[in-house]
């Protein structure tokens, strides 16, 4: 009994530890387990260069937290996990404003693309992204990502984003 007490005890001071972790207040990031078991991770901040998007999602997107993991023979585990960080502080997954979201890509090519269609906020909505690593080196990765948003063949608007490791992750 007592060596339960003092797991508990353990356990408890381990998350009051993590609930205090200090993150600048300019920059909002979520984070969640990016498939810790893979044989490699991508867990990328993206900050925002272009976006012509925001009058459709209603917040400007300051950051996008992109996440994404591989099994040993470089097959991409789907889904991957992409939030925008807005300024005004709200969070959101764009994947979450479609009924069907298909990924793909894996480690050879150094992308994942998906597209979700069957929108939940506008009709004849689909959209598009595309994640892709420029560099991997000892130092850390760097990135591109982009998201275009279509009713038909009208383009509505875009995100480009530039993005690097997490700091936890070079």
């Amino acid at each position: 009994m007592r060596v339960y007490s003092l797991l508990f005890i353990g356990a408890m001071l381990f998350m009051i530890a993590l609930q205090r972790s200090e993150v600048r207040a300019d920059t909002l990031v979520y984070k969640e387990s990016c498939g810790y078991e893979g044989f490699d991770r991508w867990n990328m901040n993206c900050k925002v260069a272009w976006d012509t998007l925001s009058e459709q999602l209603l917040s400007k997107t300051k950051l996008i937290t992109f996440c994404a993991y591989f099994s040993n023979r470089g097959t991409f585990i789907a889904p991957a996990t992409i939030v925008h960080n807005g300024e005004d502080g709200r969070q959101f997954k764009a994947t979450d404003m479609f009924d069907t979201v298909k990924f793909q890509g894996d480690l050879l090519s150094n992308r994942i693309a998906w597209v979700g269609t069957g929108s939940r906020r506008g009709p004849g909505w689909s959209m598009r992204g595309e994640f892709k690593i420029l560099t991997d080196n000892p130092k850390g990765r760097t990135a591109t990502y982009a998201e275009t948003l279509w009713q038909g063949h009208r383009q509505l608007g875009e995100i480009r984003a530039s993005c690097s490791s997490m700091p936890d992750e070079q």
